[in-house]
Order: C-alpha cells, then structure tokens, then sequence
C-alpha cells in the first residue's frame, strides 16, 4: 500500500510517501516559505523522488492538529 503523508500543522510540517512500512521520501517545510506555494510542489518532488506516480497512492494521511487554522486548513 502506498500513502502520502501531509502534515502542515505548524512551521515544521511535512510530505512523505510511505510504502507498506518504509518511508520512501521525506521532505519537510524548512523554510518560511508559506505553504500555500511550497505544499503541491513538495508533494510532487516527493512522488518523483521516491518513483511513485499519483495514479498509485492508495490513500492519504493528513495531520489533524493541534496547530494554527491557516496550517491546518491547507491539508
């Protein structure tokens, strides 16, 4: 099963691509950029460095909160 992992719930956030029990690609919010430029193109690195294509993510997996209503709203 492969799930893409999005946590934007405060300045440390991140994107994973995960496949069964292993992480195949991380990258984590670092920056001061805002999310609302840095989160799709994230997510797109993160699918082609771990050679997955969206057409084959099984499921997503988005942090909840705690953290800031903007933070949380991008998810």
């Amino acid at each position: 099963m492969i799930v893409l992992a999005i946590d934007t719930c405060d300045g440390r956030g991140s994107v994973a691509v995960l496949q069964d029990d292993a992480v195949l690609q991380l990258i984590v919010h670092d920056s001061t950029e805002d999310y609302s430029s840095w989160l799709l193109p994230a997510v797109g690195r993160a699918l082609t460095a771990s050679g997955v294509e969206m057409a084959s993510v099984d499921g997503y997996a988005v942090a909840a909160g705690p953290g800031s209503f903007t933070g949380v709203r991008v998810d």
